[in-house]
């Protein structure tokens, strides 16, 4: 999909995904630039990692590490990158069926000739994925007013944080400070009103 495409905001249905073994694969490319500016589009499938994946990206980026002779606590961001490509060569599938694994993390940071991508191609899908799982998240990720009313009554109601419960672990900082700015709202509102009482003009 092109940057431009995405400019213009995708809703699910808007991304064609196909649902295989009760999960979706949302279709994507990954660019590589050629000589002339132009960009060659490898077609992929992309699926959201889940957390069995996750924890196996981060055995697999400790073992990359190891095999580097790479230390983890000097290089951290180096590993947390490492971390991330290793996620993301399993979220990477096959554009065509079975849609198997794209290619193993080897492959993708390869730098032999007709192997691997540049590392800014690769985190233009990430930021994707980024998106196609808030995409799929039930929780609400993007928060109205209505929401951070409802969630204020509620939780003056219960006298917990229950409520929140609904409520995306990403958006979860933007919904408090939302019910911060209707509060403080509330009390300037109220604490620059005119006063009720009338004066008796002097006589």
């Amino acid at each position: 999909m092109k940057a431009s495409e995405w400019l213009q905001g995708k809703t699910l249905a808007d991304l064609n995904a196909v649902e295989l073994g009760g999960r979706l694969l949302f279709p994507d490319v990954i660019k590589r630039a050629k000589k002339d500016g132009s960009f060659e589009e490898i077609p992929v499938m992309v699926r959201v990692p889940r957390q069995p994946e996750l924890l196996e990206a981060r055995v697999q980026a400790a073992e990359l590490f190891r095999v580097k002779k790479l230390d983890r606590d000097k290089d951290q961001d180096v590993f947390e990158q490492y971390e991330t490509l290793c996620i993301l060569s399993k979220a990477l599938r096959d554009a065509k069926p079975p849609h198997d694994q794209h290619a193993p993390v080897e492959w993708l940071i390869s730098g032999e000739p007709g192997k691997g991508y540049d590392l800014c191609s690769l985190m233009e899908v990430w930021e994707h994925i980024k998106v196609f799982q808030e995409l799929i998240d039930p929780r609400i990720t993007e928060p109205t007013t209505e929401d951070v009313v409802a969630a204020v009554m509620a939780i003056d109601r219960v006298r917990n944080l229950s409520p929140l419960a609904g409520i995306a672990g990403s958006a979860l900082d933007s919904f408090v400070i939302s019910m911060a700015v209707l509060l403080a709202s509330y009390l300037r509102s109220n604490s620059s009103s005119p006063s009720t009482e009338t004066s008796t003009p002097a006589s």
